[in-house]
């Protein structure tokens, strides 16, 4: 295992487990508040307010909320202002919190009602995660990983999105004092339970994106 692996003094296992089971069980109930007509900022509001119910009162990056064309950006792109959901769109939620110290990192593609393409889309990028997961647990190092991830999508006919999400380190609070290295430039095999694996693509014909994200177990 790399020193940029290691955890920090304040890790805890248990802790962690249950910071990751929060942090889905929160986007779920963000995602079951996000209705047709509302805007991302009124969407990222009310995620805020879940969020803190449930305890996170540091996070370790903003709520990140894309509805419709949107959600072809890339993470350090701003959307384009006063985006609204509309009836039978597409959108994704990726949330951050840090709950008792730990970092939780989850996100999700949905469907506001039902379009067949948008579901495939959304889909597809869940598809995607597990089969680089597979290659992981074939033990494909970092770099050779987002090269399959590049392959998968095009054999869904999507593109991966431009490399701005490359994985990243999960710990106790901040794991940027550990590394800010990026899994996707490892020349090792990723640690399991130490990094969390993104994958955003886009369908060209659609215009539309699709993002997961989840822990490597």
């Amino acid at each position: 295992m790399q020193d940029f692996e290691r955890y920090g003094e304040s890790y805890d296992e248990n802790s962690a487990q249950l910071a990751q089971e929060k942090t889905r069980s929160c986007l779920k109930e963000i995602k079951d508040n996000i209705h047709i007509g509302m805007t991302e900022k009124e969407a990222e509001k009310i995620a805020a307010i879940i969020l803190r119910k449930a305890g996170a009162r540091k996070f370790w990056h903003p709520v990140h909320i894309r509805f419709g064309a949107n959600t072809t950006k890339g993470y350090r792109e701003d959307s384009e202002p006063d985006v609204v959901l509309k009836k039978n769109d597409i959108f994704f939620i990726d949330i951050g919190p840090v709950f008792d110290g730990h970092e939780g990192d989850y996100g999700q593609t949905f469907v506001a009602g039902a379009h067949n393409d948008y579901e495939v889309l959304a889909g597809n990028a869940e598809i995607v995660w597990n089969k680089v997961r597979t290659a992981w647990k074939n033990n494909a190092v970092g770099y050779e990983l987002w090269e399959k991830a590049k392959e998968f999508a095009a054999e869904l006919n999507c593109e991966l999105a431009p490399l701005y999400v490359k994985g990243h380190r999960i710990s106790d609070f901040p794991h940027e004092m550990i590394t800010r290295n990026k899994m996707f430039d490892m020349n090792t095999v990723p640690a399991e339970k130490r990094w969390v694996l993104e994958i955003q693509i886009i369908d060209p014909k659609l215009n539309r994106g699709a993002f997961y994200e989840d822990i490597l177990v």
